[in-house]
């Protein structure tokens, strides 16, 4: 231990992560053992501490998902001279219906270095009290109330002074999922001008039919418009941000996002349509009208397909017959789009395939959106795909298993990369493709 404890400390952090280093990162019992072991070293040497803490609180969130865990870590955060709170970058909370609390403002205060903030189902969210951390890059809400300060209890503000409106300057990365967006959840019709993100460059609103303000979520769309650089909306938030003129009646009002590089397109059964054609193909304005055409839609596409079992057949269909559509190509090119991935769990086709089957005999050629004499839907669709330099991906359920980490229950086959928590869904994981630039473009998937 001497020798060790005369080696520099670069040196000394370099050998703890090289030892700490799992050889297949995906492997349950092999995250464990390395789990294990950094706690060993942490009691080594008490310079080994905080490198071996960090090294184990680095790579993956802390999970919360019952109050029993949640307050063990409120006294271990919020205690005198903690240095633990330092070291967490990723939290992800889950209260099941539960109102936010008073301490959960301090609990996320004290954790300075938290990067990732994931909170579902919970009730009450105050943004400017939880998402106000100085490194908080990326804030992930899903199936929570979001309400305001200024409107408590969705009544007129008192006339008391009113607090000046949150600012969250580190936010780059906003994921809003079937939340209850209450009227001035962030304070537009108070201050017009108002833009609380102005750093914000990618954005997911998926209202859902869940309660929510339209006026409150125009404004939001329209303060970050002209900043982002991906967007992806759901069926209702579109109509909310397009419909009508954008909703205030006032022709063309709706925004413009000219620094947009990425759209999440999004195939709604619910609405038997694809969301986001609004966006790519708007009505051309009036020869006598003196409004400008609309702009084109960004260079990069995704597609997201996670449809319901019933409607699985249907949607093969259509989704093959648009693949070997000639106006797709032609519009794509007309359009200057550079990829389009198509995305989703459409494995199950081939066994409504098998069932058919087993009813009908097989009919000779193929017609259009069928597959051809004895392939399997999936590889007709890869095959069209293909054809078309569309960037098809069809996804499996993630495998169930009986044992994974330390308080993890085994993982469904019903779980789907669409209702993944945070940030681990296909289109963050694209749009952080697309930020590297590791996307191919359509010209190199023709080759």
């Amino acid at each position: 231990m001497e020798r060790f404890a005369e080696l520099p400390p670069e040196l000394v952090t370099r050998i703890l992560q090289l030892s700490a280093t799992a050889s297949d990162p995906l492997d349950p019992l092999e995250r464990r053992r390395i789990r294990r072991q950094l706690g060993s070293l942490s009691l080594v040497h008490s310079t080994w501490t905080p490198v071996a803490q960090r090294l184990l609180l680095g790579p993956d969130p802390v999970k919360l998902y019952h109050r029993r865990e949640y307050a063990p870590f409120v006294q271990l955060a919020l205690a005198r001279g903690a240095s633990l709170a330092h070291l967490v970058n990723r939290i992800d909370l889950e209260w099941w219906g539960e109102e936010q609390d008073t301490e959960l403002a301090a609990v996320l205060q004290a954790c300075d270095g938290v990067e990732e903030l994931v909170l579902t189902y919970v009730e009450r969210v105050h943004l400017e009290q939880v998402a106000t951390g100085p490194n908080l890059s990326a804030l992930s809400l899903r199936q929570c109330t979001l309400v305001s300060s200024s409107f408590p209890l969705l009544e007129p503000p008192p006339s008391a002074p009113l607090p000046p409106p949150p600012h969250f300057t580190a936010l780059t990365s906003f994921d809003l999922r079937l939340c209850s967006l209450r009227r001035d959840f962030l304070p537009f019709s108070l201050h017009s001008s108002h833009r609380p993100l102005p750093n914000l460059q990618h954005l997911l609103l998926h209202t859902g039919a869940h309660d929510q303000s339209p006026g409150t979520v125009r404004a939001l769309v329209r303060s970050v418009a002209p900043q982002l650089r991906s967007l992806s909306l759901d069926a209702t938030a579109e109509e909310i941000v397009f419909g009508h003129g954008g909703g205030d009646g006032a022709e063309g009002s709706a925004p413009r996002f000219p620094a947009l590089r990425a759209l999440g397109l999004y195939w709604d059964a619910a609405y038997s349509r694809l969301v986001g054609t609004r966006f790519l193909l708007p009505p051309l304005p009036p020869a006598s009208s003196a409004r400008a055409a609309p702009a084109p839609p960004p260079p990069f596409l995704h597609l997201s397909l996670y449809p319901a079992p019933s409607t699985l057949p249907a949607l093969g269909a259509t989704l093959l017959s648009l693949l070997e559509s000639a106006e797709l190509r032609a519009g794509m090119r007309w359009r200057r789009v550079e990829h389009l991935r198509a995305e989703g769990t459409l494995r199950d086709l081939d066994g409504f395939a098998d069932d058919e089957a087993d009813d009908e005999d097989e009919e000779e050629g193929a017609r259009e959106g069928e597959a051809r004499p004895g392939e399997r839907p999936t590889d007709a669709l890869l095959r069209a795909a293909r054809d078309a330099s569309v960037d098809l991906l069809i996804e499996d359920a993630p495998p169930s298993h009986a044992a994974g980490e330390e308080g993890e229950q085994p993982q469904p086959q019903s779980q789907r990369a669409t209702f993944a928590r945070g940030f681990d869904t296909s289109w963050w994981r694209f749009v952080r493709e697309v930020e590297r630039d590791e996307v191919r473009r359509a010209a190199d998937s023709s080759s």
